[in-house]
């Protein structure tokens, strides 16, 4: 290609004059400019070295031209230019507020965002030039994203694409003009959650990286809901703001699963609201016949006595509950180290930070324990039934053979970033649920996980959660799904980017708002199931049956469709399809 030279101050002028002359073949009607005023505007053009000249003598002369076109005869004067329109900047202001508003709704936010990340901090009036890994990095809806940077570069010629150097390989942007950025800055000004949710993020993550990256500075609960709400539309600049978004999340998810348990106490408490004295005559009447079967009964009612009066971190060590019925019991930070718990039913107890280290807990039954932060380390579990239980942060160094733990709830340990999570004697058990974890062909039918979750990479393939209920909110992303049987799940928000789900059965299944950016998708069912507002760009749908499926308001765009079948699926203006694809011609039905 032929390289352009720079224009000049004069080619700025005649290109702002030149269409005004009298005797051109054109259907307007000649104008003049008033004395000295196409000198005060080339140099302002001119002053803003950033970006190119050429659109902005464009966007100046149209702009002038609409508030001077209906005098007669048609004079363009300093009253236009600077108080009309405010000078070259306001023009180019008006052009950076045109291509924002000219965004579809659900872009808007993100503009703003990829703008602001591309200038420093307020204050500083030059660009700060961004690759665009940097302004993709994190998004959910890359495809969205980076149709906004496509736009603002293309139609608007807000953004300036270009290669840099340092990013070999990949496009980077930078602001066109300098003098937009005060009216970025200012976006970050606007009283509207978005900005609320930004100065949030920045306040507490600037007190956490200063203060040491303590735990205790990450989002505050009153916080973390509204900066979650525009997680996505937040264009985050380091790795620092990664990790605390990212701590923030575990923080809170492991905040909310505490409130609940609380709330479990306090209930469990009203229930067992007795008192303890009638206990106490009781434990009379049994107290001398203990001896031959070594006071199981006595230390039991000892123990229900306990939990009755809700005593925290009771010392049982070494006692003899073998068979006992301690059901739902209060435990709270009980000693039981070596305590002999052989075929305990224990179904349902509250047994945070007990220490069961070396302790006897073959046959029994843990079923929808609380275990979190529990010592297992060493301990016998041969038999014992852990279905259910919710076991973040616990201990279970110990031979896990025999045992059971089919839908029992761990967390993720990363001591290289100090992160807590359950320590495992080697691979987590089958049918546990976590990262990473495996529970192929394990049966979860009807079951209850109210508890939102992070179990990204586990392999459920060819599991079955038909009619289970999984509460608002679990993360499956990169999962191993294919051939799941899930027909009338509850997976309402739950997120699946990149996982694999061919041929799974969601039919009938409610999976509004779920997120599945690039997921395989390829021949599932998900006939009659509730999809609205599902972000599914760049799904893999090849063959799916979405047939009576409810899609109003889902995100399809960049969906790969071949073979779909789509008869009788319910669409509506805001259901955004690929271009390539004719959803009405295929059967889909559009309500207003």
């Amino acid at each position: 290609p032929l390289p352009l030279s720079p224009l000049r101050p004069q080619d700025a002028r005649e290109a702002l004059e030149g269409p005004g002359r009298m005797g051109l073949e054109v259907d307007y009607p000649p104008f003049t400019f008033q004395q000295g005023l196409l000198d005060e505007i080339v140099a302002d053009l001119i002053a803003d070295d950033a970006g190119e000249v050429a659109p902005r003598i464009q966007a100046v002369g149209s702009r002038l031209w609409e508030l001077a076109k209906a005098t007669d005869p048609v004079h363009i004067t300093t009253q236009h230019y600077r108080k009309g329109l405010g000078g070259a900047r306001g023009i180019l202001a008006r052009i950076l507020d045109q291509a924002v508003e000219g965004l579809e709704d659900q872009d808007q936010n993100q503009a703003k965002e990829i703008l602001r990340a591309l200038t420093h901090l307020p204050g500083s009036a030059t660009s700060r030039p961004a690759p665009e890994s940097e302004l993709l990095r994190g998004v959910q809806d890359v495809a969205a994203r980076r149709r906004v940077l496509r736009t603002l570069e293309s139609r608007w010629r807000i953004l300036q694409g270009f290669s840099d150097p340092r990013f070999p390989g990949e496009r980077s942007y930078r602001i066109a003009h300098e003098s937009l950025i005060q009216r970025i800055q200012q976006y970050g000004e606007d009283d509207d959650e978005l900005n609320a949710a930004r100065h949030k993020f920045q306040l507490a993550f600037d007190v956490w990286l200063r203060g040491g990256k303590l735990d205790e500075d990450l989002l505050p609960v009153a916080f973390f809901d509204v900066v979650q709400r525009y997680a996505d539309d937040l264009v985050l600049r380091s790795d620092d703001e990664w990790e605390f978004l990212r701590a923030s999340r575990e923080l809170h998810n492991d905040t909310w699963l505490r409130e609940q348990l609380a709330a479990k106490r306090r209930d469990r408490q009203r229930k067992l609201g007795i008192s303890a004295l009638p206990i106490a005559f009781i434990a009379l009447g049994v107290v001398l016949g203990q001896l031959p079967v070594e006071f199981v009964s006595f230390n039991t009612l000892a123990v229900q006595i306990r939990s009755t009066m809700h005593i925290e971190k009771s010392r049982l060590r070494g006692r003899n509950l073998a068979h006992a019925d301690l059901r739902d019991a209060f435990l709270l930070g009980a000693d039981l180290r070596g305590a002999n718990l052989r075929q305990v039913n224990l179904a349902g107890a509250d047994l945070e930070q007990v220490n069961f280290h070396g302790a006897d807990l073959r046959g029994a039954d843990l079923r929808n324990t609380n275990l979190r932060a529990a010592n297992l380390e060493g301990a016998l579990i041969a038999g014992a039934i852990f279905d259910g239980a919710d076991l973040f942060e616990a201990n279970l160094n110990t031979d896990a053979q025999g045992a059971s733990f089919k839908g029992a709830r761990f967390n993720r340990l990363d001591l290289a970033n100090n992160m807590k999570g359950t320590r495992w004697g080697g691979m987590p058990p089958q049918g546990a649920l976590g990262p990473l974890g495996v529970a192929d062909g394990e049966s979860f039918t009807n079951g209850e996980f109210p508890s939102r979750m992070n179990v990204s990479g586990i392999s459920m393939v060819g599991a079955n959660l038909e009619g289970a209920r999984f509460g608002n909110g679990w993360v499956f992303d990169g999962a191993k799904m294919s051939e799941l049987d899930a027909a009338n799940v509850q997976m309402e928000g739950a997120g699946f980017q990149n996982a694999r789900l061919e041929k799974a059965d969601f039919q009938g299944a409610n999976l509004r708002s779920i997120k599945a950016m690039g997921a395989h998708m390829n021949e599932a069912n998900f006939r009659k199931a509730d999809l609205r507002e599902a972000q599914l760009p760049g799904a893999f749908l090849e063959g799916a049956d979405l047939r009576d499926a409810d899609l109003r308001g889902a995100n399809l765009l960049g969906a790969h469709l071949d073979g779909a079948m789509l008869k009788g699926a319910w669409t509506d203006r805001n259901t955004l399809w690929p271009s390539s694809v004719d959803a009405q011609a295929l059967g889909a039905l559009h309500t207003p």
